[in-house]
């Protein structure tokens, strides 16, 4: 079935032509906000997607049952119901790495309601709930909406390192030294020891273009 442009789908107005994405059959829509993407086209006939995320945040901000009863049925739920469930289960087959080794949730989180308060809606379907720090607990503190490319970085970045009788993760070093995580971890490839490493600021020498680089110093061995 072909759409017309300027077609009505809830929120959703159709812009552009249908065109082919790995194989799906989409098109090019705006929503009421002014957010334009492409949207599968099933899924506009359906009415299984009606907006890119303003028609559900309406209905979750509406008064009385209809709030309470869209909140018990939505993806912020479930999310809520298996962190309860992975930290407090034994019998949860996610138990063992997460209540089982300590990963709790914090005592304002036992219920939906705060949880929902301090989270909101989540941006996407791409976004999940993700502990900043993984040798922490779940709290408003330590936890955030984030895509599986941000959470991957994340990942990467949280090594931790002791320095000084500290212990900082990657980026916070990083961060307090003013350089790059890449920095760090190619100054421990070429022997540093670890707290030099962490510890050291960058040093300036111009290349032959002028660009401004770090210093490369020797490794020495023992």
């Amino acid at each position: 079935m072909s759409i017309a442009n300027n077609t009505a789908f809830t929120y959703w107005t159709t812009i552009g032509e249908q065109k082919k994405i790995n194989s799906q059959k989409v098109i090019l829509c705006r929503c009421k906000c002014w957010t334009e993407k492409y949207v599968r086209v099933g899924r506009l006939l359906s009415g299984n997607s009606k907006s890119c995320g303003c028609w559900r945040n309406e209905k979750l901000t509406t008064h009385g049952q209809t709030k309470n009863s869209i909140r018990k049925h939505s993806h912020e739920y479930w999310i809520w119901n298996s962190m309860i469930q992975r930290t407090t289960n034994p019998k949860n087959s996610g138990f063992k790495n997460y209540g089982g080794r300590g990963v709790g949730v914090c005592g304002s989180w036992a219920t939906f309601d705060n949880f929902f308060s301090d989270m909101g809606i989540r941006p996407s379907d791409k976004h999940s709930l993700e502990r900043m720090d993984n040798n922490a607990g779940y709290s408003k503190e330590n936890c955030r909406w984030a895509t599986r490319v941000e959470q991957n970085s994340n990942r990467r970045n949280t090594r931790f390192f002791t320095a000084n009788g500290k212990t900082k993760h990657l980026a916070e070093w990083a961060r307090e030294l003013g350089v790059s995580h890449a920095t760090i971890i190619n100054r421990i490839k070429r022997g540093w020891d670890v707290e030099k490493a962490v510890t050291t600021p960058a040093r300036k020498m111009a290349n032959q273009s002028g660009a401004q680089v770090e210093r490369q110093i020797p490794r020495v061995d023992g």
